[in-house]
């Protein structure tokens, strides 16, 4: 996971930015990620059905830094199963396809295009 947002970081033209949280007591939230003026926080699960104790983490620190914070829950969506978006209270549970596919979307660069003799007047 951490190689997918570094590669999305990259292809946009941005910083390598990417951090954990862990405190003394073994409080911990896998990845940070600063979007603008946004917190992104990341827990990553390898199982096939978020719970709501997979958020726990994420969702207590986004009480704890308030402002512009948003929560995920990263896991593989089995075949048979259906798509579960909310688990917690402002915390999302997204298929690792889907959000590697918001991250490339949501990262990239605005492209202006220049043609080639063309002049402003």
């Amino acid at each position: 996971m951490a190689s997918e947002i570094v590669k999305s970081q990259l292809n946009a033209g941005q910083r390598r930015e990417l951090y954990f949280f862990r405190d003394h007591q073994g409080f911990e939230v896998d990845f940070l990620l600063r979007r603008g003026s946004d917190t992104l926080l990341i827990e990553v699960k390898t199982s096939s059905t978020p719970l709501p104790r997979d958020a726990a983490h994420v969702s207590r620190l986004a009480e704890r830094l308030r402002g512009s914070t948003k929560a995920v829950v990263v896991y593989r969506r089995g075949r048979t199963r259906p798509v579960t978006e909310a688990i917690l209270p402002g915390v999302r549970a997204v298929d690792i396809a889907d959000f590697i596919g918001e991250l490339n979307t949501t990262t990239a660069a605005p492209r202006t295009e220049r043609r080639r003799g063309s002049t402003s007047r």
